[in-house]
């Protein structure tokens, strides 16, 4: 209850734990207690779906399954204005490519953002141009071939 429902299996051995066949959906209330403080809040909730992760002490040594935004208003606070936007349901993928734990957004086929944190505590996220679109942000044209950043965030996160 309370906009959080997920069922999961998880098991610990050692210094490994592993949690499997997550399943449910987190209202993104949660979410944005974090995000607010970064410009952007969403509506609607996240759906996972056969998500799973194994991690040791250290960091995370398996991560994938599917996450799904129902889509809604996305408000994004830019240093011109807030932007109010709504956006279709969004899918996404995530994995663990090169130790670091990735998050690729996609609206059908195309790439939206790719979202990735590094073991050390830096976070990535690659803007496409059809993101861009989407939110109906002025943005100087460049090559905007589908899945290229138009451009990256980076900022250390812990």
């Amino acid at each position: 209850g309370g906009g959080l429902q997920l069922s999961l299996e998880a098991s610990a051995s050692g210094d490994h734990i592993s949690l499997n066949n997550i399943n449910g959906n987190v209202d993104t209330i949660f979410i944005n207690l974090v995000s607010v403080n970064h410009g952007l809040a969403l509506a609607g909730q996240i759906i996972f779906l056969d998500v799973f992760a194994a991690l040791n002490y250290e960091w995370f040594t398996k991560l994938g399954g599917k996450i799904e935004w129902t889509g809604g208003i996305v408000h994004l606070e830019t240093p011109e204005r807030l932007y109010r936007v709504p956006l279709p349901p969004l899918k996404g993928t995530l994995s663990l490519k090169d130790s670091n734990a990735l998050l690729k957004i996609l609206s059908g086929n195309s790439n939206l953002m790719s979202l990735s944190l590094k073991k050390n505590g830096w976070s990535k996220a690659d803007i496409t141009f059809p993101l861009i679109d989407m939110l109906g942000i002025p943005f100087p044209s460049g090559n905007q071939s589908d899945g290229e950043p138009a451009f990256t965030l980076e900022e250390k996160i812990f």
